[in-house]
C-alpha cells in the first residue's frame, strides 16, 4: 500500500448488502496530540487571579508603586509603605514561581480501599504482600489481603524480619 498498490478491502472487510458486517470505531488516540513539555506562562505573568480588585492590588504591588498602593488603600502618608511594598512584591513573585514549579511536580494520591473498590476497580494477577515477621500489623495485613482477594487478585504473603530488610 505504501508504494501505491491498490488494496482489496473486500478480503479484509467482507460486505453484505454493501455495508461491512461489523463496524468498528477507529482508535483516535493517535490524533489526540498532547504536549508533555512545560510551558512558560504567557506574557511573563501568572494567571489565576479572577477578582478585579485583587488583580489591581497585586498589579500595584508588583510594580512597586508605593503612591498607587497608598491611594488604593486610602493611606495619606505613602512613606509608611516604602519598606513594605518592595518586600511584598518580592514575596509575591516568589510565591508565583513556587506555585508554577509545584504544578509541574508529579503527585501520588492515596485513596481508601473502600473508595477504590466502590469505583468498580478490578485487580488481576498475583500481588505480593510483604509483612513484618514480628506479627505486628496483623489486622491491617488481613484487611488488605481480604480486599485485594475480593477485588480478584491472588495474594502471596511474604514475611520479613527487620534485619532482612536492606536499608
Amino acid at each position: 500500500w505504501s508504494r501505491g498498490v491498490e488494496v482489496d478491502w473486500s478480503k479484509a472487510l467482507p460486505r453484505s448488502g454493501g455495508e461491512p458486517e461489523v463496524l468498528v470505531d477507529l482508535p483516535t488516540y493517535a490524533f489526540q496530540r498532547q504536549r508533555y513539555w512545560l510551558e512558560a506562562p504567557s506574557g511573563g505573568r501568572l494567571s489565576g487571579v479572577v477578582d478585579p480588585v485583587d488583580a489591581e492590588f497585586w498589579e500595584t504591588v508588583e510594580r512597586e508603586d508605593v503612591e498607587g498602593l497608598a491611594d488604593t488603600l486610602g493611606i495619606a502618608d505613602a512613606s509608611a509603605l516604602a519598606e513594605v511594598v518592595p518586600a511584598l512584591s518580592s514575596w509575591r513573585r516568589e510565591r508565583q514561581q513556587r506555585n508554577v514549579v509545584e504544578g509541574w511536580r508529579y503527585r501520588v494520591v492515596w485513596r481508601q480501599a473502600e473508595a477504590v473498590s466502590g469505583a468498580g476497580g478490578v485487580l488481576s494477577g498475583r500481588w505480593l504482600l510483604v509483612v513484618p515477621a514480628s506479627g505486628e500489623c496483623g489486622q491491617w495485613v488481613e484487611r488488605v489481603r481480604a480486599w485485594v482477594e475480593a477485588a480478584g487478585a491472588e495474594v502471596v504473603v511474604v514475611s520479613l524480619a527487620a534485619d532482612e530488610v536492606e536499608q
